[in-house]
């Protein structure tokens, strides 16, 4: 007797056991019991199955079809009969491997979306600052922000304009004809290769338009008005436009605009004279000063000697004791050389705001550069104000910036 209630106390301890470990990779107590039960019973219809499993015979063909999915039940039919058959016990081991495989894909998924997700995260902080626009559908919504914002006889600005898509173009032609309409001033800063979109720009009430030299574009488009910037970027695979609400980066942008409008610009057409900026700038710092760049980003490696440049840029830097306040773009993440770090506060832009052009502030200067191979066009701006706006202009976005 005392040998007969050991087996039966081992025999529940076996069965806990199995089931805990059963449970832990996915299936319910009631799939467990019917499987447990089918592995005794062999092939069986579902009234013993009924039985031996404890469950209710509403439920038993839902739990059936469960475990068939699974793979670890199958029937075979005699006559009109169907007759269950519990799966070899090895298949469990199978199923686990599926469902590995099937995690392994969705963290590949998961993973690809994670840096939307933290741009998410991190601009949920700043919600009422920031918004995103994705689409051509999402473009309107943003520039009917403009025509709700803005009153009659009040004006804004954009630069520099580029190039649009033919969709684009229809919704801006039908978009300032209702702010024409409704008495908004704008004032335009067009790319003297997109001649032609700023003549038909000019046909519109409100409106003064200026030409800039080709090698003053940028990969952006900048729509400022009020305490609001929209920044539009077009040559992304997705048309994206981000809609910040920042007094300091409204007030940058728009002093920057009037330097422009002023072509108060001195430009650099090649990396030799973009490689003069930097040298300069080093050897005019002494140590425990800082400058700001925003954008850093190698230059998208096509330029040749780009990295080792930079390499010697920086170790002249911290040899001098200068420090640094750079924010990078996001795809540079995991690749920021341990010496950069030195002396440096380091960032990384939100994924949306990756593009070719960087900005670097020193002093009273303004250098931003577009890089492009095999080289780089930079313009310079010597003016106080507009230096003090682009320092203000980074620690925005420093609060935007990924984690």
């Amino acid at each position: 007797m005392e040998n007969l209630a050991k087996f039966i106390y081992w025999k529940a301890l076996s069965g806990a056991m199995i089931s805990s470990v059963l449970e832990s990779i996915g299936l319910t107590k009631s799939e467990i019991k019917v499987y447990s039960a089918l592995l005794e019973l062999g092939s069986s219809t579902t009234g013993p199955i009924v039985d031996k499993a404890g469950v209710t015979s509403s439920k038993i063909y839902e739990i059936l079809d469960r475990l068939m999915q699974k793979g670890l039940v199958s029937y075979a039919l005699k006559g009109k009969t169907k007759y269950y058959e519990a799966a070899s016990p090895e298949r469990i081991g199978d199923y686990l491997n599926e469902k590995k495989a099937t995690l392994d894909e969705q963290e590949s998924e998961i993973r690809k979306i994670i840096p939307e997700l933290k741009l998410k995260q991190q601009l949920s902080k700043y919600k009422q600052e920031a918004l995103i626009f994705k689409g051509q559908k999402g473009a309107e919504t943003a520039f009917l922000d403009i025509l709700s914002t803005m009153k009659k006889g009040e004006e804004y600005c954009v630069f520099v304009i580029t190039e649009l898509t033919a969709a684009s173009q229809r919704w801006m032609m039908k978009f300032h004809a209702m702010r024409a309409k409704a008495g908004i001033k704008v004032k335009f800063l067009v790319n003297e290769n997109a001649r032609k979109l700023g003549e038909e720009r000019a046909k519109f009430g409100c409106t003064e338009i200026k030409y800039v030299q080709p090698a003053l574009a940028t990969p952006a488009v900048f729509n400022v008005y009020a305490d609001k910037t929209l920044i539009s970027l077009g040559s992304t695979e997705e048309y994206i436009n981000i809609l910040i609400k920042s007094k300091e980066l409204a007030d940058s942008c728009r002093a920057y605009f009037e330097v422009l409008w002023n072509s108060n610009v001195k430009v650099y057409e090649d990396f030799a004279g973009v490689q003069q900026i930097f040298w300069n700038m080093i050897d005019t710092m002494k140590k425990g000063e800082e400058y700001f760049v925003i954008g850093a980003n190698y230059g998208g490696e096509k330029i040749p000697g780009i990295r080792q440049f930079f390499a010697d840029i920086h170790r002249k830097r911290i040899s001098k004791g200068i420090r640094v306040n750079l924010l990078w773009n996001y795809e540079y993440k995991d690749d920021v050389s341990e010496f950069v770090k030195v002396l440096s506060r380091i960032g990384f832009l939100p994924p949306g705001l990756s593009s070719p052009m960087e900005i670097l502030v020193y002093y009273d200067n303004v250098f931003i550069m577009v890089w492009k191979e095999p080289g780089c066009t930079a313009f310079g701006i010597q003016n106080k104000a507009i230096a003090d706006s682009f320092r203000q202009y980074w620690n925005s976005m420093w609060k935007l910036k990924a984690e």
